[in-house]
């Protein structure tokens, strides 16, 4: 699994929901999974939204070898039944 398809994972979202959280189309999100590379500009976009939920991420986290962090823990709403 490619780093940036973790980083997804890890921050419970799906790739149309990323792509406008940094900016940019799901189909370029799906060639990054694939191996393309995260541009510079992307990766900052991508620190800033994951902080916005509340994951600190790094740029040795994304291009180098640094351990993720854990799973965020998305809560389950209550709706009324």
């Amino acid at each position: 699994m490619s780093t940036f398809k973790a980083i997804r994972k890890l921050l419970g979202v799906t790739q149309q929901e990323i792509a406008r959280g940094i900016e940019m189309s799901q189909s370029n999100v799906a060639f990054i999974e694939r191996g393309q590379t995260l541009t510079p500009d992307a990766a900052r976009k991508l620190i800033a939204y994951a902080a916005s939920l509340g994951v600190a991420l790094s740029y040795d986290q994304i291009y180098g070898t640094a351990a993720l962090p854990p799973p965020r823990v998305v809560e389950a709403s209550n709706k009324a039944a």
